[in-house]
């Protein structure tokens, strides 16, 4: 079984989001994931020609582009998994995330009629927003997109009010409790394909009222 996450977070920042990521990837590479990440930040990935709106256009299984996403089309078209990790700060990175879904052409396979799903699609973000629902619009791009692609959407680890300052203000072992339960996501989207309410709950929910949360449930 494969995976391939595509990580947007920068390699020399967004540590505290970071965090997250590996403690999913370590929960899924536990259960026998072969796991590819992709450090998007760190690859030539240009913009979009928009070739399809050539009527002249035939698709083809690579991009006209000369760049990394040529690289990358042969390992997603074999991964069971595609994990989208980004943050969600800036327009910025939603700017490159958009550019990389548009650059997934070359997969596009036309649906001729109900066909199963032949993979999963899951979403790690954060955001500097005490509002979950600023997640929402592009949430709902990422779930049509899954569908276009012939993938099942399996969820979504959102971490809204991810600041330090917000940190700062709760008690020390609140990270070590969200990185448990990311851990806990990636172990259980690999054994069930999606992963339970409670978990994602803990990992989002709001910093002032959390209930308390049992530890034990979260042991590695």
């Amino acid at each position: 079984m494969k995976a391939v996450v595509l990580d947007f977070f920068a390699t020399n920042e967004n540590k505290k989001e970071r965090a997250i990521l590996n403690s999913f990837i370590n929960g899924m590479d536990m259960e026998g994931v072969k796991i590819e990440t992709v450090h998007i930040c760190e690859k030539q990935i240009d913009a979009c020609q928009k070739c399809v709106k050539d009527l002249s256009y035939t698709p083809t299984a690579t991009c006209l582009l000369d760049d990394d996403m040529n690289k990358l089309y042969p390992k997603l078209d074999e991964a069971e998994f595609w994990v989208f990790a980004f943050p969600f700060f800036t327009s910025f990175n939603n700017t490159v995330l958009v550019n990389v879904l548009n650059r997934f052409e070359p997969l596009f396979l036309p649906n001729e009629g109900p066909t199963e799903k032949s993979g999963k699609m899951f979403i790690i973000s954060t955001s500097a927003s005490w509002d979950i629902g600023v997640f929402n619009p592009m949430v709902e791009q990422l779930k049509d997109f899954a569908s276009l692609y012939n993938r099942t959407y399996a969820g979504a680890i959102l971490r809204p009010d991810f600041t330090e300052s917000s940190i700062k203000n709760n008690y020390n072992g609140f990270l070590n409790v969200i990185n448990k339960a990311a851990k806990k996501a990636g172990e259980e989207l690999i054994i069930n394909g999606k992963v339970s309410e409670p978990i994602l709950e803990t990992i989002s929910a709001t910093f002032d009222y959390r209930k308390a949360i049992d530890l034990e449930k979260l042991k590695t």
